[in-house]
């Protein structure tokens, strides 16, 4: 696996274990802190190809506004 593919793949593991253990989305902070990851432009970069690819959505801009496909938990407004 090409680096840049395990970096989206560890990404994607610390936004789904996040989200299951806290019931809603990281910030890019928390991505980063779980990562190692050290810059916010690097982590967009990579939600953005994953998006491309069809793994997540997300709205730049907006905090917790990460939804991975696939990955259903419960926060104060019911399941999502």
């Amino acid at each position: 696996m090409k680096d840049a593919e395990q970096t989206r793949k560890k990404i994607v593991d610390a936004i789904v274990s996040y989200m299951l253990a806290y019931n809603y989305p990281p910030e890019y902070e928390e991505i980063m802190a779980s990562t190692g990851i050290k810059s916010k432009s690097t982590i967009n970069m990579h939600l953005k190809i994953l998006e491309d690819q069809g793994v997540l959505t997300h709205e730049k801009g907006r905090k917790r506004a990460i939804e991975v496909f696939g990955v259903h938990y419960v926060d104060e407004r019911g399941t999502r």
